[in-house]
C-alpha cells in the first residue's frame, strides 16, 4: 500500500499465491465519501488449499497473452 497525494494505492504482484483484504473506512459522522483509514493484509496460500485448476488456468492464458504484447517478452519496463 502507498499514499500518493489524496489517493490510496494498492499493489497486487502475487496473484493466486496469496489470499489478499482490501478495507477501507470512512468517519462515521462523515458526510462526504473521504477514507479515513485502511486495511490491507495478505495470507500466504498453502497446500492446505488445493489449487484450483480453472483458475491456474485462467492465470496461464494471461500471462502467454502479456508475454505476446510486451516486447521484452512479459519484462515491463519501468522509468525512474
Amino acid at each position: 500500500m502507498d499514499e500518493a497525494g489524496d489517493a490510496v494505492v494498492g499493489f497486487v504482484p502475487n496473484q493466486t499465491k496469496w489470499l489478499g483484504e482490501f478495507r477501507l473506512y470512512r468517519a462515521a459522522d462523515s458526510k462526504d465519501t473521504a477514507i479515513t483509514s485502511y486495511v490491507h493484509r495478505h495470507v500466504p496460500l498453502d497446500k492446505a488449499l488445493p489449487d484450483d485448476p480453472v483458475a491456474g488456468k485462467f492465470v496461464a492464458d494471461a500471462r502467454a497473452a502479456f508475454t505476446k504484447l510486451t516486447p521484452a517478452g512479459g519484462t515491463v519496463q519501468h522509468s525512474h
